[in-house]
């Protein structure tokens, strides 16, 4: 089973938004996500250090199956300084 969600840190469903993709495996999920392109420094080629610290945890928690497709089922998640962020379930 595929999973795809995507994260809204803002009122946008363009900008400031992660995206998290889940292909079930005999171990779990295996999730990868990626940002909008508002989100990484151009310096860098990464995400901006407050995006990290604010995204990283729960992104983490979501790799290690301790927030499950089920939590994020339910449209909202709290993400770091972000506070309430929209998730938005898509087909696969």
């Amino acid at each position: 089973m595929n999973y795809k969600y995507t994260i809204h840190l803002g009122d946008s469903d363009y900008k400031g938004v992660v995206t998290l993709n889940g292909v079930s495996s005999t171990t779990g999920i295996d999730w990868s996500w990626n940002y909008s392109p508002d989100l990484i420094d151009k310096n860098t080629g990464y995400p901006h250090l407050f995006t990290t610290t604010s995204v990283d945890f729960v992104l983490m928690e979501i790799a290690q199956g301790n927030i499950t497709p089920e939590d994020l089922d339910q449209g909202v998640i709290i993400m770091g300084m972000y506070g309430e962020c929209r998730v938005k379930k898509h087909n696969v």
